[in-house]
């Protein structure tokens, strides 16, 4: 069992106040000189608030893109893993001692050729056979573990399709939905999964007190 710490916070709150907020977080979840992307803001305050990331050097990419924590950041973080992910409703952080992999989506209605595409055909009929009203959360959650599983893996949606069905057996994965979203972190062992749904004022105060990783 591995306790994965997951963290919420609604992009949602931060409209209004971008140049407020720009400068507490690393410059990889700004958009420079075009404006700021929410959801991506909510990302860097949640990495700011939970992690004291707030420069990109505290970060390193792995081969495949994969962000995390440099030998700069905070002491007690540099043996942990973390994965991010955002939607308009909803930015996660996922934390936890090893590899992990986190995706949030709001719920949408089923998309049957990108079911089979990548989700495979026995499962896209399994989600064609439920009442109709069921659909858009199950399809939702269906496609959040896919994404958490590659997220884990590292390689996102570059590795081979055809790789798909293994890495789904590889993972173990928790899915739930959480109002208007769905949520799935994935890691190597079964993951014990806490989820807290941040304010932005339950978040600029632990940035004001330099984040905790816990913020009971």
């Amino acid at each position: 069992m591995t306790d994965v710490l997951v963290r919420t916070l609604d992009p949602r709150q931060l409209a209004g106040r971008e140049r407020q907020l720009e400068p507490m977080v690393a410059s990889a979840y700004t958009r420079g000189q075009d404006g700021l992307h929410l959801p991506q803001l909510a990302e860097g305050l949640l990495m700011a608030a939970c992690c004291g990331i707030t420069s990109t050097a505290q970060l390193t990419l792995g081969a495949w893109g994969k962000p995390s924590f440099s030998r700069a950041a905070p002491e007690r973080f540099q043996a942990m893993s973390f994965n991010l992910s955002t939607s308009p409703v909803a930015a996660a952080l996922a934390l936890a001692p090893q590899a992990v992999g986190v995706d949030v989506q709001q719920v949408m209605p089923p998309d049957w050729a990108v079911a089979k595409r990548f989700l495979g055909k026995e499962a896209a009929d399994r989600l064609q056979s439920l009442p109709s009203f069921i659909q858009p959360g199950a399809f939702t959650l269906e496609w959040t573990r896919l994404e958490a599983v590659l997220k884990a893996d590292g390689r996102g949606f570059a590795a081979p399709r055809s790789e798909f069905p293994q890495l789904l057996d590889a993972w173990q994965t928790e899915s739930m939905l959480l109002g208007n979203y769905a949520l799935s972190v994935a890691t190597a062992d079964a993951p014990s999964v806490e989820v807290v749904a941040l304010s932005l004022d339950e978040v600029l105060d632990l940035i004001a007190h330099s984040g905790q990783a816990d913020p009971h």
